[in-house]
């Protein structure tokens, strides 16, 4: 959250809501589970929790620390993936 406005992801997807009521969506392409967005402290970008495996494939899903661009939606791994599918501990280290 800034001054000017907030981020809230929605699964695929980030919400950019700014303080006048203004709404953008910025879809993700190949993140799953978007959640916990922090932003950066230039506001420019936001690390996520999040999965690249896509929807319908039988492949366990790792999840890991993303982050997004706000003005393109492109990401990058911040955090390597683990060996271990999400179990008990879904916070990665």
């Amino acid at each position: 959250m800034r001054d000017d406005f907030v981020v809230i992801a929605e699964e695929t997807e980030l919400v950019v809501l700014t303080a006048r009521g203004e709404e953008r969506r910025i879809r993700v392409d190949g993140l799953h589970a978007i959640a916990r967005p922090s932003l950066s402290p230039d506001g420019r970008s936001v690390a996520v929790q999040a999965t690249e495996r896509p929807p319908g494939e039988e492949q366990p899903q790792f999840l890991t620390i993303y982050v997004i661009d706000l003005e393109t939606g492109d990401w990058r791994r911040a955090a390597p993936i683990r060996d271990q599918p999400l179990g008990a501990n879904e916070l990665p280290e």
